[in-house]
């Protein structure tokens, strides 16, 4: 156990004595394994709260969590930060959760949500865009830096580690726009046609790291690196 981790997730282990010592680590031990807390997460972080950006490039993390609420039959409840809903997936306990800050400040909503539900990072799996990848293309990762996207890094800074799961969906670029721009443009006809089918793999991704585990479900999906597996 990473006791300086537990210290900072569950602050009663120094200040509040043996009681609440038992009861945060009763919650600790109970979540291992079987909770996870999906996240969306654009280019590295969340997607970018607001209507207009509801279809966007930036947003297609959302548009996965919205996926999985509609195959475990939960809704999302809005919130002043967020929106949370809770399911079951094979016997285990997942909070689908969409912050409603811009990506690059959702870090500390997505650290109140865990601690909230006695969570640690490694029971998170962030999704999100990636600008170098085949559009459509999946990829998992266990962990790693953020490499250069200000929403993960919100996440890392705000959590202090970088241990938490990725779930990358490729969108390509466009060399004759800005990446800035790009990102927040809609999907064109024939683009929403490839996501769509990236949208329903990527469910079948979540699904797989949690029923069959990370390495079984990076096996699956990572070697299919043009495009939605087959």
């Amino acid at each position: 156990m990473n006791i300086a981790l537990v210290n900072e997730f569950f602050p009663p282990l120094v200040t509040g004595g043996a009681e609440l010592f038992l009861e945060a680590l009763a919650g600790y031990l109970s979540s291992r394994g079987h909770k996870v807390v999906v996240i969306t997460s654009k280019q590295g972080g969340k997607g970018n709260p607001g209507r207009k950006y509801s279809k966007t490039r930036h947003n297609i993390g959302f548009m996965v969590v919205d996926e999985c609420a509609s195959r475990y039959r939960t809704a999302l409840i809005e919130r002043k930060e967020y929106k949370i809903g809770k399911a079951t997936l094979d016997g285990h306990p997942l909070v689908l959760l969409e912050p409603l800050r811009f990506m690059n400040i959702s870090g500390p909503v997505i650290k109140k949500v865990l601690i909230r539900h006695s969570l640690l990072p490694e029971h998170l799996i962030v999704i999100h865009d990636d600008l170098d990848m085949t559009p459509g293309a999946l990829r998992i990762r266990r962990r790693g830096s953020a490499g250069g996207h200000r929403g993960v890094q919100s996440i890392i800074q705000n959590l202090g580690t970088m241990d938490f799961i990725r779930l990358k969906i490729g969108i390509g670029r466009n060399e004759e726009m800005p990446s800035e721009d790009y990102v927040l443009r809609n999907f064109s006809a024939q683009e929403m046609k490839i996501m769509k089918e990236a949208i329903m793999h990527a469910g079948d991704a979540i699904s797989s790291i949690i029923i069959e585990g990370v390495n079984a479900a990076m096996n699956r999906f990572n070697s299919a690196s043009k495009g939605p597996p087959r």
